[in-house]
C-alpha cells in the first residue's frame, strides 16, 4: 500500500498540497501506521450511568504533528525494523531526530546502566555500570510540535539494556529499562 505524509498550506484563497514523505520508491520509508492500546477501561473513573468514553482496544494510527512558522512536520516512520522520528517539510531535507538504532546517551546522558539496583532488599552492583542503554521505543506527544519562531517538540522515548553482575562467581544478566517524556526547543 502507498502511504504518505502531506501538508496543505492555506493562504487566503490559495491552497497548496505538498508531499513531505511517502512509502513510494523514491522515499526510504516503509510505514507510517502504528498500533497502540488506548481508551477507557470498564468501570474506570466513576459511576456515571452514561459513559461516552471510547472503550479500551487496539487502534492503528499515524503519529504526526505540525508546528513552527515553516511549518515543520514531525512524524514517526519505520524503515524495516527501525522506527524513527523525523522532521522537516522538504522530502529531500528531512532530519532524523531520534531512532531505534541510537544509543540512549545520544539523547539523554542519564540513559545508562545504573551502578546498582535493589533486588528484594539486596543491593546488586552492576559490572557494566555506565554503559549506554539502547533507544527501543519512540513516539510523538499528540500535540508534540508547537511554536512560531522556534519549534517546541515533545517526544516519548523508551530505553532498554542488559546489566550484568556477579553472583557468587556466576555472571548474571538483568534487564534494565526506563522511559521518559522529553521536551526540546529547536
Amino acid at each position: 500500500t502507498n502511504q504518505g505524509i502531506f501538508v496543505m498550506e492555506v493562504d487566503g484563497n490559495t491552497k497548496e498540497l505538498s508531499r513531505v514523505a511517502s512509502t513510494t520508491d523514491d522515499d526510504s520509508f516503509d510505514d507510517f501506521i502504528f498500533w497502540h492500546y488506548s481508551g477507557a477501561p470498564p468501570c474506570a473513573g466513576g459511576l456515571e450511568e452514561e459513559d461516552d468514553r471510547e472503550p479500551l482496544r487496539m487502534r492503528s494510527s499515524p503519529f504526526v504533528a505540525v508546528g513552527g512558522n515553516l511549518p515543520n512536520v514531525m512524524f514517526k516512520a519505520s524503515t524495516g525494523p527501525v522506527d524513527g522520528i523525523y522532521i522537516g517539510k522538504d522530502p529531500k531535507k528531512l532530519a532524523r531526530l531520534v531512532d531505534t538504532t541510537m544509543k540512549g546517551t545520544d539523547f539523554d546522558k542519564d540513559a545508562v546502566i545504573p551502578e546498582s539496583i535493589d533486588m528484594g532488599g539486596t543491593s546488586v552492583e552492576f559490572t557494566n555500570a555506565g554503559e549506554s542503554l539502547t533507544i527501543d521505543e519512540v513516539a510523538i506527544e499528540r500535540e508534540g510540535a508547537r511554536g512560531d519562531e522556534t519549534l517546541h517538540i515533545t517526544l516519548a522515548l523508551g530505553f532498554t539494556g542488559t546489566g550484568t553482575y556477579d553472583l557468587d562467581g556466576v555472571v548474571v544478566e538483568s534487564d534494565v529499562d526506563f522511559a521518559g517524556i522529553y521536551y526540546k526547543i529547536m
